[in-house]
């Protein structure tokens, strides 16, 4: 292990010559290779100086199970540069300004003062942000107020402030002639992998590029690449580019290619892409097709009681061949096919036999003297409706895409779209638009099976707000989110007095109307009601899956139906007992709180829970409301995130095997196939309490 230093910049392309990684001394036999296992990077350093250039560093541990293990793959040791704005210089030139006592900065003792106001995304004011000029960022001038408000005197056009506030990402202001500026602020996003690498074949001597693409909130500053799960030589290698070029590769070129993009806030890895080269295309393809079942009406049996007929076909791999045609993909498809008609009770049934395979463009077929184009295009369709009455329609709602705007649904609920290429993995948000029924903004996670072509269709259930609950702004509300058998609350909402405000960002002192749908995992025919598909990234940019103890939307709103902004931290609890903790000495549990980013699909961790601690109805700390030990506690901030999660990220794994039949007889089986969909619901037998199920 080395360690290297980088510099956070982004490039968009990098070249590098093949990959140096050791060889299995014989190929013919296989290996088994352990590594260890990287404990998660820390947060960097302190910068190593107050002001002018300095640099952070940041270290991790690698961790093997046996003395046997290689070492990890990749760096022990990161360094980077830094700056925390300028020192002090006294001879500092200030062209039509002077030089501030303190010698750091220029400015303009004549000019207006500037009036900001933070807000977040859904205009709510942020108390607590810092502001600081953008040269002297290690010096802040002030932070803002309950309203957002902050006043910067002495500043000249072109000065460029930086506004700070944890759980957002940093938001920067040039100054003008004008005097009044609104700051944006938008809330910060784990990185996720938008863009995989692609496998891909090569023939000896051609070159072949490989990307990926991150988007988070701040945006990726590095992206890393791997093969075979190790990092490519740094001192052949730029470190910070999102595509990787591959020049004249050879047999030793092939293998498992991945990326990873960090920021300030996370970690995204890619799926690994498989790079194959071969001496010539004939390699690639095997020209005799597979046997493949495919099954038949049950009007149309063959040969008895069977109810399927071998139409057979290609592996349909990649390949390639030269010269090519412009930018066509090669897969090893049918070059030779046969229509055939089978015999059935009282009709005829058209099915095509393949009878040779080879390397051809992908999306075309010979069927006899006849060549076919097949669409390759994915095409999302479905239809929102409520959940407990599926006649009444989401109609004219806004239909997002991984965050992007891409259509609308129709009167009766129908919509859509366009997936585009290589999207297997389709986050969906369906939202009202202009009509107040009540829909809540619901995400969905759809996966979309690789290869398929045509209209993949879903039904798309939405909830409505529920039980409308009326609460005094200017008082401390307790909303009750579920309770236990015995009626007491489960888990609750406490919100702070003074703390809601319009969309024009006024704060608001009237009457709210608070809606509150709680799921409870209790009740099994609300597995269909989740949002998101339970999974987060890691600080590792690994994807793992949450185990649920409720999930819940807030919804609030003025009396004329206006949709209302939470300033500040919401305080929200959960009946130890139901969590399985009925220890009082057990201060801790696994379970955390968790929002959900409707962009991704992902929930991403707001904090951990506590044990409450008050004693006969008194607190023992100021932060804290009236809660004993049977509750534990945990803050939000909310942003702009209205879904949360009592979740636990400690998920066991299992394998399943899974058989497809025709009918609940179980009689006849069918051939798996890629277009087929499953769904497991796994229960945990070791569980006891509320998870013995």
């Amino acid at each position: 292990m080395k360690s290297t230093t980088t510099t956070p910049k982004f490039s968009t392309n990098v070249t590098t010559p093949r990959s140096t990684a050791p060889l299995p001394t014989d190929p013919g036999v296989p290996t088994l290779v352990s590594y260890g296992t990287w404990s998660i990077w820390p947060a960097w350093s302190d910068c190593s100086t107050t002001c002018g250039e300095g640099n952070q560093k940041r270290s991790r541990q690698c961790n093997k199970r046996t003395n046997s293990d290689l070492d990890c793959p990749g760096n022990d040791a990161e360094t980077r540069q830094c700056n925390l704005g300028n020192c002090p210089k006294c001879d500092r030139k200030c062209v039509g300004s002077l030089i501030q006592e303190d010698c750091l900065s220029c400015h303009c003792v004549t000019s207006p003062s500037r009036h900001f106001r933070v807000v977040n995304t859904q205009t709510t004011p942020l108390e607590g942000a810092s502001v600081a000029k953008k040269d002297v960022a290690h010096t802040i001038l002030a932070t803002t107020t309950g309203d957002g408000t902050i006043e910067i005197k002495n500043s000249c056009v072109g000065d460029v402030y930086v506004v700070k506030k944890d759980r957002f990402v940093d938001a920067t202001v040039k100054v003008s002639n004008q005097t009044d500026y609104v700051v944006r602020m938008e809330a910060l996003e784990r990185l996720e992998m938008k863009e995989h690498p692609k496998d891909t074949v090569a023939l000896v001597g051609d070159n072949r590029t490989l990307s990926c693409l991150a988007s988070g909130k701040p945006q990726p500053n590095k992206y890393e690449w791997f093969k075979n799960g190790i990092p490519l030589d740094p001192q052949v290698y730029t470190a910070n580019a999102n595509v990787l070029h591959l020049q004249d590769v050879v047999k030793q070129d092939g293998g498992m290619y991945s990326c990873m993009a960090t920021s300030d806030y996370g970690v995204a890895l890619s799926k690994s892409a498989l790079l194959i080269v071969r001496d010539s295309g004939d390699d690639f393809c095997e020209t005799t097709p597979k046997d493949y079942m495919k099954a038949l009406p049950k009007d149309c049996p063959q040969s008895g009681s069977v109810f399927h007929y071998n139409v057979r076909r290609c592996a349909n791999n990649a390949c390639t061949k030269n010269p090519q045609t412009g930018d066509a993909s090669y897969c090893c498809g049918p070059t030779k096919q046969e229509k055939k008609q089978i015999t059935c009770n009282g009709y005829q049934l058209d099915v095509v036999e393949v009878l040779e395979c080879g390397c051809i463009i992908c999306n075309k077929a010979n069927i006899g003297t006849t060549v076919t184009t097949k669409s390759m295009k994915v095409t999302f369709s479905g239809r929102a409706f409520d959940l407990s009455d599926p006649t009444t329609a989401l109609s004219f709602g806004k239909v997002y895409l991984n965050g992007e705007n891409v259509g609308s649904t129709a009167f009766d609920g129908s919509f859509s779209f366009v997936v585009p290429k290589d999207n297997l993995r389709v986050v969906l948000t369906l939202s009202e638009d202009w009509s107040t029924r009540g829909f809540i903004n619901t995400t969905k996670v759809f996966y979309i099976p690789a290869g398929f072509t045509g209209t993949f269709y879903r039904d798309y259930p939405m909830m409505r707000v529920g039980n409308i609950e009326k609460l005094s702004s200017s008082i401390q509300n307790t909303l009750t989110l579920a309770k236990t058998g015995t009626q007491s609350p489960l888990a609750e909402v406490v919100i702070p007095p003074n703390v809601f405000f319009k969309e024009n960002g006024d704060q608001y002192t009237g009457e709210v109307k608070a809606g509150v749908r709680f799921i409870d995992p209790r009740n099994t025919t609300n597995y269909e009601n989740i949002v998101g598909d339970l999974t987060y990234v890691d600080e590792n940019g690994q994807v793992g899956g949450l185990q649920t103890f409720g999930m819940f939307n807030l919804d609030f709103k003025d009396t004329e139906g206006g949709q209302l902004g939470v300033q500040g931290i919401v305080e929200m609890a959960i009946n130890a007992e139901f969590l399985g903790v009925s220890d009082p000495a057990m201060m801790t549990t696994d379970v955390k709180l968790w929002s959900l980013n409707s962009n991704t699909g992902r929930w991403e961790l707001e904090g951990t829970l506590t044990r409450g601690t008050a004693v006969n109805g008194r607190r023992k700390k100021r932060s804290q409301s009236n809660y004993d030990t049977t509750f534990f506690i945990g803050n939000v901030t909310i942003t702009d995130r209205y879904w949360f999660n009592f979740d636990n990220d400690e998920l066991n794994y299992c394998y399943v095997k899974m058989k497809t039949y025709t009918d609940a007889s179980l009689n006849t089986e069918l051939p798996w196939n890629a277009d087929t969909e499953a769904t497991v619901i796994a229960m945990d037998s070791t569980q006891t309490g509320q998870w013995a199920q």
